[in-house]
């Protein structure tokens, strides 16, 4: 009984703990949102990241944070300066490919954005339209009325 008593316990400490760290994961994404929507981009970048490092399950955190970065890399690419777009938008298609690992089954809805962001990623920087279609297609196969890739796959018509 004793020993059952421990385990019950550990369990509450244990998740407490995780919903502490969910908690503060939240307030540090949300904040980096903020920051963001003020122009901040690279403050609010760094709080977002640090979310993802508090609560490394959380997918929706990756799927923000993979955003932001698909953003951030558009910008640079755009200045001009395609290397270091380059680093950028390939961190971003990591954070997209583990928030889709992450969500597994449970959201198709995010899934399927996941994978539209990836293609459009490889469709406006990279140039590279032919797997930027097998996103869109991914994208499809998970959330058959997401707009945007249907709009993406008219190109390929």
């Amino acid at each position: 009984m004793r020993i059952i008593l421990i385990l019950l316990l550990y369990a509450l400490l244990f998740n407490t703990s995780l919903s502490m760290a969910n908690e503060e994961a939240n307030k540090l994404g949300n904040e980096g949102i903020l920051l963001i929507q003020k122009g901040k981009i690279d403050a609010g970048l760094d709080l977002m990241k640090q979310a993802t490092q508090i609560s490394p399950d959380d997918a929706s955190w990756h799927m923000n944070y993979g955003s932001m970065l698909f953003t951030k890399g558009q910008q640079i690419f755009q200045s001009g300066n395609k290397q270091d777009a380059d680093g950028v938008l390939k961190e971003a298609e990591e954070e997209l490919l583990l928030a889709v690992d992450l969500f597994k089954t449970n959201d198709f809805m995010l899934i399927s954005q996941c994978y539209f962001l990836i293609g459009d990623i490889y469709f406006y920087a990279y140039s590279n339209k032919n797997q930027a279609k097998i996103f869109y297609q991914k994208s499809l196969g998970y959330y058959p009325e997401h707009g945007g890739a249907i709009e993406a796959m008219k190109r390929y018509q």
